[in-house]
C-alpha cells in the first residue's frame, strides 16, 4: 500500500466527519459515539457530551474497526484510568500501545490507522493530559 493510499484511509473520515458531523456516527451502524454508548478515545472535556478529538477519533474507528471497536475503546478507558491514578505518563503510553495490538484483528488498516495512529497521538500529546490530570 502506497504511502498516498494510507494518507487518504486516514484522513477521509475525517474530512467525512467535517462534512457532516453526525453522518456514520449515529446513522444505525452497528458502533456508536455518543452518550448512549461512552467513547472514551480523545481528550475528554465534558461528561454530557464528546470533545472534538473524542468525535474524530470515533470517525476514525467506526469504519476501520468494526469487529475490534469495543476493544480499541476499552484500551482507551483504561489509558485515562491509569493517566487518572498517575500511573507515569510513559507506563500508561506503553500499556496504551500494547493494548491497541488487538486492532490489528481486524486487518492491517485498522492496526496501521487505529492502532498505530492512536499510539502516536498519545505519545506526542499526552504529555499535555498527564499533566492536566
Amino acid at each position: 500500500m502506497s504511502l498516498s493510499t494510507s494518507l487518504q484511509q486516514f484522513v477521509q473520515p475525517i474530512l467525512n466527519f467535517i462534512r457532516n458531523p453526525l453522518s456514520g456516527i449515529n446513522s444505525g451502524q452497528q458502533h456508536r459515539c455518543g452518550l448512549d454508548y461512552k467513547w472514551s478515545c480523545g481528550a475528554s472535556s465534558s461528561p454530557t457530551q464528546l470533545s472534538l478529538s473524542e468525535q474524530m477519533s470515533c470517525a476514525v474507528a467506526v469504519p476501520l474497526c468494526p469487529r475490534t471497536f469495543n476493544e480499541v475503546n476499552n484500551c482507551c478507558v483504561r489509558h485515562d484510568a491509569c493517566y487518572s491514578n498517575k500511573m507515569g505518563q510513559q507506563f500508561c503510553d506503553n500499556l496504551f500501545c500494547q493494548c491497541l495490538c488487538v486492532s490489528q484483528w481486524d486487518g492491517p488498516v485498522c492496526a496501521s490507522q487505529v492502532g498505530d495512529g492512536f499510539c502516536l497521538m498519545v505519545r506526542v500529546f499526552g504529555v499535555f493530559i498527564y499533566k492536566s490530570k
